[in-house]
């Protein structure tokens, strides 16, 4: 068996990166994944000319002398930076196998449990430390003082209850994530979902002045159905409506508008259905726009607490859409407003049966 057919059996077993080198540190054959991550060019190429590691040439020489096995962490400069580990290992009577694992996902990954756990503990620590402070005053003897019970029980129930949103909305996100692999099947139409959430808000929205106004370019006649969990649709619709509410100006309407993606003719029919939720208010700034659907991240924080938000609002939308097979975007104008449009594909477009014929053909 020849080296190259070596190595192409290797790249069959796995999508690593794979190269030979001599013992002189000079490339003699790659595999495909190889040429995706360095390029073309590195043909018969000294290995310094692509790979910058100030000891990587002195591992590779003693593999080829002391036919050892060898590893090293590998940071490849690059945006974002990629990190591997590079194993390696003799390979025929003078070469030297590098085969590379991808740790960037992983390490990222990891970032992400640590980071979590961090936000939690810090999000939790807050309210429960209000909440201990107060109930360690009432033990004191403010429990006899009728001014401090009536000041203090509003604020102990109000952080009891951020509390508790908290851990439900983490709960629900651990869910979503869990079942993102099992997308799901149940026609859903979708205007229903629209509707059910306009109405769970538009006592709300009253009381600021600004009436949600649901803007269709659809066809009265026709109810696009998408494969949905009614309920995960109707959170998603509902985490935006109160965005909308809560980060828009008093006194300007909201408006949901509905569109197909392509038009709808009798010879083709559209792929998705957009549903755009936009308000008029101070807008995003751009450096926070790609961010806002991060666990925790808050553009003004003290203003999202003071709203009982938890910062995990837009992470469900965003992971609810991605289960659904469908995508979040997000536009803002700074002292215009902003624009939250989720795109999901159509299962269908049902034609509605006029009322009267209905009760015709019954």
């Amino acid at each position: 068996m020849t080296p190259q057919s070596i190595i192409d059996l290797l790249s069959m077993l796995s999508d690593e990166p794979l190269l030979v080198t001599d013992h002189q540190c000079v490339l003699k054959f790659a595999n495909a994944s190889a040429y995706r991550l360095f390029g073309q060019h590195i043909d018969s190429q000294p290995l310094n000319h692509f790979i910058r590691h100030p000891d990587f040439q002195l591992a590779v020489r003693q593999v080829a002398r002391d036919r050892q096995i060898s590893e090293m962490i590998y940071v490849r400069p690059s945006l974002p930076s990629q990190e591997y580990k590079i194993r390696c290992l003799p390979f025929g009577e003078e070469d030297v196998l590098l085969a590379f694992s991808d740790l960037t996902q992983d390490n990222m990954n990891e970032k992400i449990r640590t980071d979590f756990i961090a936000n939690v503990s810090h999000e939790l620590r807050s309210p429960l430390t209000a909440i201990v402070g107060f109930i360690e005053t009432l033990m004191d003897g403010a429990a006899q003082d009728p001014e401090a019970v009536e000041r203090f029980l509003p604020i102990m129930r109000d952080e009891a209850a951020r509390m508790q949103r908290l851990i439900t909305e983490l709960l629900a996100l651990s869910r979503i994530e869990g079942d993102e692999i099992r997308p799901p099947m149940t026609p859903v139409p979708i205007l229903n979902a629209v509707r059910q959430a306009i109405s769970a808000f538009e006592y709300r929205a009253d009381e600021k002045g600004c009436a949600i106004e649901l803007v269709s370019s659809l066809p009265e006649e026709y109810s696009p159905i998408v494969r949905a969990e009614h309920d995960a649709l109707v959170q998603v619709f509902h985490n935006l409506m109160e965005n909308a509410i809560n980060y828009g100006y008093a006194n300007h309407p909201i408006y949901v508008r509905l569109n197909f993606s392509e038009p709808l003719t009798a010879q083709a029919r559209p792929s998705n259905i957009r549903i755009s939720i936009v308000n008029s208010g101070d807008g995003i700034l751009p450096e926070h726009i790609g961010r806002v659907t991060e666990r925790f991240y808050r553009v003004d924080k003290s203003r999202s607490r003071q709203l009982g938000g938890s910062g995990l609002g837009l992470a469900i939308v965003k992971h609810v859409a991605m289960r659904h097979g469908g995508e979040l975007g997000i536009t803002s104008t700074l002292g215009k407003g902003s624009r939250f449009t989720l795109n999901f594909p159509l299962s269908r477009i049902m034609e509605h049966v006029p009322q009267d014929q209905a009760q015709s053909q019954a």
